[in-house]
This record gives structure tokens, sequence and C-alpha cells, in this order.
């Protein structure tokens, strides 16, 4: 676990072993009335509603209609939270805090408030994931050099200053 690469590596292991169990223990998820039907609205059992967001009976139909199954909303929210505590564990890896510390992003995965809210197919904890991933991905988009296509296209720090001058 010498280079940062490798320490990224095992951060997404645990990450992904960790969504893999989660969702063999949990899967297919818990639903309540709502929830139940919302995930009618969203297989077209019945007309939307003004009830329910109908945009997210509209993304909810898109992995039900791809796996038949309401256990792919489950994987759907563990996956972004994953993807979201792998990308924050990486980015405190990457800026050089302690790597234990690193550690913190795939461990909050394993809290008991987020375990809570996570075992539950409700859009609300859906909406907290998603906007998680994307501060998550924000965060990277600020980390990546403005010139990114020059410095793939070879050019070194010196021509970069330069034209940016």
């Amino acid at each position: 676990m010498r280079t940062p690469l490798a320490w990224d590596l095992l951060l997404a292991a645990l990450t992904g072993v960790w969504s893999f169990v989660f969702i063999r223990l949990f899967a297919p998820g818990r639903m309540n009335v709502d929830i139940a039907d919302q995930y009618q609205q969203a297989t077209g059992t019945i007309p939307f509603t003004d009830w329910h967001a109908p945009v997210m009976s509209v993304v909810w139909g898109l992995p039900i209609t791809v796996t038949g199954r309401p256990g792919s909303l489950l994987v759907l929210q563990v996956v972004m939270l994953a993807a979201a505590a792998l990308i924050i564990g990486v980015i405190i890896n990457r800026r050089g805090a302690p790597r234990w510390i690193s550690l913190l992003g795939p461990v909050t995965m394993a809290t008991p408030w987020v375990l809570s809210q996570l075992t539950t197919l409700w859009k609300d904890t859906q909406m907290a994931v998603a906007l998680a991933l994307a501060v998550a991905l924000l965060a990277v988009t600020r980390m990546v050099p403005r010139n990114l296509g020059a410095v793939a296209a070879g050019a070194g720090p010196a021509r970069l200053r330069s034209r940016s001058a």
C-alpha cells in the first residue's frame, strides 16, 4: 500500500464488498404504503399523481424496466452512495491526509443513520444519495486541471503557463 493508487484500490475493494453484503442482506428493500404507491406509478400500474414527484416515478421506472425487479431500486441507491463514499475517500487520500482518515468515506456506509435509511426505498433517501454523489463529483471537477486537454496532448507545465499568460 505504498502508492496512492494501491490505497485507492483498497478503498474501492472495501466499498465494493460492503455494497455487495448490504445488497445481499437487504434486497429487495423495504417498502411502506407510500413507497408502494410510487412504485405502482413507476411501473404504470396506476396513473401519475401530484402526490409523488412524477420525475421520481420516471427515474424509478428506468431500472425497473431494465431488470423487472423492485430490488433494482435498492441497488441504484446503494451504488450511488458507494460511488460518493469512494470518491470522498479517494479525495481525502489524494489530498495528503493520513490514510486512515480516507477510510471515513467507505465507513460512512456502515454508520447506523445511513443503514437505517438505506434499507428503505424512500425517494428522499435516493435524492440524498444522489446529492451526495453530485457534491463528490463536483469536488472532483475542482481537482482536475483546467487545461486537461493540453496536458493529454503532451504540453508540459512550462508550455501551459506560457499559454495562460
